[in-house]
């Protein structure tokens, strides 16, 4: 409430107040009492005075109390008295409940007055006085009223009508004849004839009249009323109408509001955006009275305008050009744009000079939406007949944060469609068998667990899970520990015994987690791995210490190496990407092993085909994590000072086997001007490169594809600007098809029967990467000729000199022999690194554990270190710290470290760095790759 409000009425109110004997008092919403008479003082027994401020609802019990508010509720809420009786202590108490208005015509108070009405007809007489005195102190409020007498036809106004009428004090003239004509020409002329009609039949028949009708003041201002009026009778005929009028705009503009809000969301399930924002616009002109009105999005960098429509009365009569999507710098607009650097709704009733060719614009309200502490949109109306208020604000600021909840809905809505396609196709193709059960029946099973199983998904969908288990003993120990875990801790995880449809038995381990842990009942999450190979392995290992008593020392190692195993597999339930990494970094190991020996020419082309095997899920996975993370928001770009002649060497080094194979001719040139060195995340950039070359490689079956990257003009001193084009000979994308294959999971063939394998995911991320970077796309194709696509990207050249780079230039030189620690808990990935740094040239000592790596490095001299992340005892991050921060290492304390992992998602490198490693390789990793880095680090340590 108010508090300008409670003095002054209080004050006004009680004269009158007091003049009753009955207990009469003005309270506010929350129930304190502003003002009462002393008759309410003695029903209470306390002095009237004190009862100022105190809370009505204190001087009775609870159940009355509450009975109390919900009466005065129903007054706040519906406007209208409410009348109810108390019967206590052998009195019958009546209690009336008034509404009284404020200026907007909203109820800020309610009046009360109480008698006894167990007595008398005096009780009565003073009831309607009581009454009277109420609707008295109603006028207070801000209503006008009004007295038309029929003898002299006379008309008579209070003071608050002259006010709403904004007449001038030295012109309020009463009692005269006038004073009609001039109330009614303040009314529209399509209006007059009812207002007038409507008098004369009160005059004539008697019959009052409730009207609500735009109004335009004597200066001026247009204001919706309510006038009442209703006659008084005299001898049998009419002999005066008495009436009031109220300022019912804010109540309008708040219904018209509502209905636009109503309309709004009915249009949002069927308009796109753009249509959807232009009807928002033409809502906020119509509501506000503006001829003008538009709608602009701003960017993430608070510094940049991205026109998104104009209002259909504006493109009609000031602008022909939409300019959808139109982007232009903050510092370069008007001054309309005061609302995005004041950070607050502005007002323009003032606009003196215009640039040429610009729409005329008399008066302008812009209004920024926020997104938190963001400003993400502006919203504007223009040209209004009047000057635009605070009013006017509020209604633009609604509906502008209404459009955007609705926008911001929208997307959240297909975000979370997207997110789930690719949860279920990770879902789908995860090598660990997932499930749910509800109440131990399945309601799905992906298809890891039907291979594991044998059964199809259609005949474990609605099956009790005892088909799995053999025995009737196994199923129950399952549900009775997995259950009491869950209890216990949120989370099960145990071994036990499933059974194939074909009646093998096979080990599982098993993790579950439920949907909701305080009602099992919603469902339980289950993850099962095959360990019977393990278990088999296990068996054989307890066998052999029964048997070898002299292998003691080595049966407790493998029992820490088994411990340090059932570690990594509970992490390898919570980071399957880590884990996807870790087995497949083996398998290429091992396969680029295998091409470094004698091989004949068939051989040699199966190891290369499961090279590209590997290399393609490496993608695949990185793809759909990509995907998610753009899409989520959570892929951030890591800017670095790089060599362009290495992404060259890069796409050669991956593509050109491919190349050979096809007998496609494989170019790269580097244009004249391109700088030697760039500043910019060399890490997407060379995602970019290889997703469009790989696919042109994919879909070209003669002929060639080239990559070309030049310089384009740039924009500031330090920025660089290159152009990147990749051009093929392929079969060309039909051009129906153009707009859709930059979308996730789509292709340009989706038929079964399909030339070219794919997920559909590369081309759509490379688009995104584009946005991300600031740059633009463009792609041209002819069916049978071919398809280019050219990408255009602010870099920054690095401080310096900056020399260009030469087409064919070959960096760096032959690496000398090493003494190196290669720390690796997985035993594949262990051997295979070993072997293939041996086959380098180096001399390496292994480590299951950051523990073991102190103890070689604190024994003997090495050159580098190789670093696994997720190792048992202590991993990486731990060892590499503990390294740096040993003082009795002396110069070993500064040893080069490199991690090697599969922890490959966005922040990691960082995090590694920041614990004191000199660089970076992610699993699986390729000879070249591992060349390059101990290069790079090397040669970083020798210059210091």
């Amino acid at each position: 409430m108010d508090s300008t409000w409670e003095m002054p009425l209080a004050t006004a109110l009680q004269p009158l107040i007091d003049a009753s004997p009955e207990a009469i008092f003005l309270m506010s919403p929350d129930g304190r009492i502003l003002a009462a008479n002393a008759a309410m003082g003695r029903r209470v027994h306390t002095p009237a005075g004190e009862l100022i401020g105190r809370n009505v609802y204190d001087f009775v019990d609870t159940h009355a109390a509450t009975q109390r508010k919900t009466h005065v509720d129903k007054v706040l809420t519906t406007g209208k008295p409410v009348v109810f009786r108390d019967e206590r202590l052998g009195q019958s108490l009546e209690h009336h409940l008034h509404p009284v208005p404020d200026a907007t015509g909203r109820t800020a108070f309610v009046a009360v007055y109480a008698r006894d009405v167990s007595g008398s007809r005096r009780i009565e007489e003073e009831r309607l006085k009581n009454e009277a005195i109420l609707r008295e102190s109603q006028a207070l409020a801000h209503v006008g009223g009004w007295e038309w007498d029929a003898a002299g036809n006379r008309m008579y106004w209070t003071e608050e009508t002259f006010n709403i009428h904004d007449v001038p004090p030295e012109e309020r003239e009463q009692g005269t004849p006038d004073l009609i004509r001039r109330s009614i020409e303040c009314y529209r002329p399509e209006d007059r004839g009812a207002i007038a009609a409507a008098f004369e039949a009160c005059v004539e028949t008697g019959r009052p009249y409730d009207l609500e009708f735009p109004l335009t003041t004597f200066a001026g201002r247009r204001l919706w009323t309510r006038t009442t009026a209703r006659p008084v009778w005299k001898d049998g005929r009419v002999s005066k109408v008495v009436g009031n009028i109220m300022d019912i705009t804010a109540r309008k503009k708040s219904q018209s509001l509502l209905e636009a809000r109503v309309r709004l969301s009915e249009l949002s399930a069927t308009l796109d955006t753009k249509a959807l924002l232009g009807a928002f616009v033409d809502e906020a002109e119509a509501l506000t009275g503006s001829r003008i009105g538009f709608v602009h999005f701003v960017e993430n960098d608070q510094s940049t305008l991205a026109l998104q429509t104009w209002s259909a009365s504006t493109l009609h009569h000031f602008c022909t050009a939409e300019g959808d999507g139109l982007h232009y710098p903050v510092e370069q607009a008007g001054v309309w744009v005061d609302a995005i650097r004041q950070r607050k709704a502005v007002i323009h009733n003032d606009y003196a000079s215009l640039p040429p060719g610009h729409a005329p614009v008399i008066r302008e309200l812009v209004v920024p939406i926020f997104q938190g502490s963001r400003i993400v949109a502006v919203f504007g109306v223009g040209n209004k007949d009047e000057d635009y208020d605070d009013r006017d604000i509020e209604l633009v600021s609604t509906l502008g944060g209404m459009a955007w909840d609705i926008l911001s809905r929208a997307k959240s809505e297909e975000a979370l469609r997207q997110s789930e396609e690719y949860l279920e196709a990770i879902f789908r193709v995860a090598p660990t068998g997932i499930g749910v059960v509800r109440n131990r029946v399945l309601t799905r099973v992906n298809e890891r667990v039907c291979e594991m199983t044998g059964y199809r998904e259609e005949e474990l969908l609605g099956q009790s899970a005892r088909v799995l288990y053999p025995t009737q003993e196994d199923f129950d120990f399952v549900g009775r520990e997995k259950y009491r875990q869950i209890r216990e801790k949120g989370t099960g995880e145990l071994e036990t015994r499933w059974q194939r449809k074909d009646g093998d038995v096979i080990d599982v381990l098993m993790a579950s987690t439920p949907l909701d842990r305080n009602d099992l009942s919603v469902g339980v999450t289950f993850t099962a791995l095959d360990i019977t190979e393990r278990k088999r392995i296990q068996a054989e290992l307890v066998q052999a210490n029964l048997d070898l008593a002299e292998s003691t020392d080595r049966a407790r190692d493998l029992a820490a190496q088994s411990e340090a195993a059932s570690k990594a597999k509970s992490e390898f339930l919570a980071n399957m990407s880590h884990e996807i990494r870790t087995p497949l970094n083996g398998v290429l190991g091992m396969l680029q092993l295998i091409e470094t020996t004698d091989l004949d020419p068939e051989q040699r082309d199966y190891v290369r085909t499961a090279i590209t095997s590997s290399t393609r899920l490496t993608r695949l996975l990185s793809d759909i994590l990509d995907i998610s993370r753009i899409e989520s928001g959570k892929l951030v770009l890591s800017e670095t000072d790089f060599e362009v002649q290495a992404l060259k060497g890069s796409v050669l080094e991956l593509f050109a086997p491919i190349a050979r194979k096809k007998n496609l001719d494989l170019l790269f040139r580097l244009a004249p001007g391109v700088p030697r060195r760039l500043v910019g995340d060399e890490t997407r950039l060379r995602q970019i490169l290889f997703n469009l070359v790989g696919n042109a490689m994919k879909f070209t079956q003669r002929g060639a594809v080239s990559v070309e990257i030049s310089p384009l003009l740039p924009r500031s001193a330090s920025e660089c600007r290159i152009l990147l084009c990749v051009n093929d000979t392929g079969p060309g994308i039909p051009e129906n098809r153009v707009k859709d294959i930059f979308e996730p999971f789509v292709q340009v063939d989706g038929s079964y029967v399909r030339e070219h394998q794919g997920a559909g995911l590369g081309l759509s991320i490379v688009r995104r990467l584009v946005r991300m970077m600031r740059g633009d796309l463009a792609l041209d194709s002819t069916l049978g000729e071919g398809t280019t696509i050219c990408i255009s990207l602010p870099l920054r050249v690095p401080q310096g000199r900056m020399p260009v780079a030469q087409d064919g230039q070959e960096a760096g030189c032959p690496l000398p022999a090493c003494r190196i620690i290669l720390a690796e808990d997985d035993e594949v990935n262990l051997w295979a690194g070993l072997k293939i740094l041996e086959k380098m040239g180096h001399s390496v000592t292994p480590a299951a554990n950051g523990r073991e790596v102190l103890d070689h490095l604190a024994r003997q001299d090495f050159d580098l270190i190789f670093m696994d992340i997720q190792m048992p005892v202590m991993d990486g991050v731990e060892t590499t710290r503990a390294i740096r921060q040993d003082e009795s290492l002396g110069n070993k304390a500064s040893i080069p470290i490199i991690a090697m992992t599969a922890y490959a998602m966005t922040g990691d490198r960082e995090v590694f760095l920041a614990a004191g490693m000199n660089d970076y390789l992610a699993k699986p990793v390729r000879m070249e790759g591992i060349r390059q880095v101990m290069a790079r680090v090397l040669g970083n340590v020798h210059r210091t």
